[in-house]
């Protein structure tokens, strides 16, 4: 269709966080979750020493950091700062606790 020719189309079906989904994974389960909080500073500090070292593993750990972290201008989170072509394509957004529960009980 015209409405979606020759453009990115930008789409979402859930917006959460990482506290959302282990308390919605706890929840659904049962069970707790050991948990370790790691900053995002942390991260990128450990990282930037790893790759520094010659250890490529710490890209994979940029890349999570990123991925993970509230930094402006990233374009990570799409929902907030694109238009969504959600209407267009007719895709609704969801909740978390019904989208886990989903899963959970699809692989139980």
């Amino acid at each position: 269709p015209e409405e979606t020719r020759n453009r990115y189309l930008y789409v979402a079906s859930v917006e959460t966080s990482q506290n959302e989904i282990v308390a919605a994974l706890e929840e659904a389960t049962g069970s707790s979750w050991d948990i370790r909080r790691v900053s995002t500073d942390t991260q990128v500090d450990e990282a930037t020493k790893l790759l520094a070292n010659g250890d490529f593993n710490g890209a994979l750990t940029l890349v999570r950091a990123t991925v993970f972290a509230n930094i402006p201008d990233l374009r990570s989170n799409y929902a907030k700062e694109e238009k969504l072509a959600n209407e267009t394509l007719d895709i609704k957004m969801e909740d978390v606790k019904e989208v886990v529960q989903r899963v959970v009980n699809t692989t139980a």
